[in-house]
């Protein structure tokens, strides 16, 4: 019982960390159409380290955050972070943990299903269907930037999941190496 409140409470610190750096490389890049989506970055690789339950949870709270915060439209963020989590979860049990490149690509397929679910909803369905311009000037960038900082700090959440978040029964049974 312990080790589950340590658990969300480890979880929720990083949700609300990834949130308000999100959010501050928000306001310093100003004028760029582009910021790193942190929150995708945490959704995505802790889907892929602990499953689709979990990360449908990550994700249901960090859109639910975002929607809070800046959204107009409550609960857009917290449906469309949540279908990520369970995508990304999916490929849990398909690879090993240690591999970067996988989370690398789940973390690009996630942000773009993201950013294309958030246009259909927010742009396409009020007649705006400049597409073209939607996809890259905002969505190409901001995988590729994510890509680059889930690069980055994938080490560091795997490095979390493992020190942090499962018992040592649970580690040997996982680690491979």
């Amino acid at each position: 019982m312990l080790h589950k409140i340590k658990n969300i409470l480890v979880i929720t610190f990083l949700i609300v960390v990834c949130f308000i750096l999100q959010n501050s490389l928000s306001l310093i890049s100003g004028s760029l159409f582009v910021t790193p989506n942190l929150l995708i970055i945490l959704v995505c690789i802790f889907g892929y380290l602990t499953g689709s339950n979990e990360a449908m949870i990550i994700g249901f709270f960090s859109g639910l955050l975002v929607d809070a915060f800046s959204s107009d439209i409550m609960g857009l963020n917290a449906l469309l972070y949540l279908y990520v989590g369970f995508s990304s979860g999916r490929f849990n049990r398909l690879f090993y943990k240690n591999m970067v490149i996988i989370p690398m690509l789940i973390v690009a397929g996630g942000d773009f299903i993201y950013n294309l679910g958030y246009y259909v909803i927010r742009f396409m369905l009020r007649n705006k269907l400049d597409v073209g311009f939607y996809l890259m000037k905002i969505i190409v960038p901001e995988v590729i930037l994510t890509v680059c900082i889930a690069l980055a700090i994938y080490r560091i959440f795997y490095k979390i999941y493992f020190d942090v978040l499962i018992t040592e029964e649970q580690r040997s049974k996982v680690r491979f190496d």
